[in-house]
């Protein structure tokens, strides 16, 4: 138990880490690269993007929790059935998700948030935004199975570098631009 422990402790360390490195650099790096203003419309852009991870209403919370209970009881065909069913339920929020993003073009988008942005800009920042948060509730199904069967530090390695893999190319393009 307590190898498997300090692996999690670590695996989470490190993931604070990244996210304090993350909270230090980005800001600076947006003032720098595009100023107060469009920094300021960055983060307008961002949270309307990021609307849509409230899709996941609480299912990966419930399916990890769930699954858990079964993987350690030793209900195998219960867990995969459960499993199966949330990853399909998933699976048509995200879909349908991605569908409305398709009517992100036609929207008058940079009107709604008033952002100076040109409107393809802004529309398909928001789009680009939203497909990824929705990528984001399907990576973590992944998770949600990697944590119930014993190896949440796998999760959090993922998820570790995929937040440094983002954090390094943000960088990277704000420096191009």
């Amino acid at each position: 138990m307590w190898p498997r422990f300090r692996k999690h402790l670590v695996s989470i360390g490190l993931g604070q880490a990244i996210n304090l490195v993350q909270q230090l650099l980005l800001p600076a790096a947006f003032l720098r690269g595009y100023g107060v203003d469009d920094y300021g419309a960055w983060l307008v852009v961002l949270a309307a993007g990021g609307q849509l991870g409230n899709l996941d209403l609480g299912l990966q919370t419930f399916t990890a929790n769930r699954l858990t209970m079964l993987h350690e009881a030793g209900k195998v065909s219960e867990f995969r059935r459960t499993q199966s069913i949330a990853l399909r339920l998933t699976l048509a929020l995200c879909g349908g998700a991605l569908a409305l993003l398709l009517c992100v073009p036609a929207l008058p988008i940079e009107r709604w948030l008033r952002v100076g942005w040109a409107a393809g800009e802004t529309r398909a920042a928001v789009a680009l935004l939203g497909a990824w948060v929705i990528l984001r509730i399907l990576q973590g199904q992944l998770s949600v199975v990697l944590r119930a069967t014993g190896s949440p530090q796998r999760a959090q390695h993922w998820d570790n570098f995929q937040r440094v893999l983002l954090l390094v190319s943000t960088l990277a393009l704000i420096n191009i631009h």
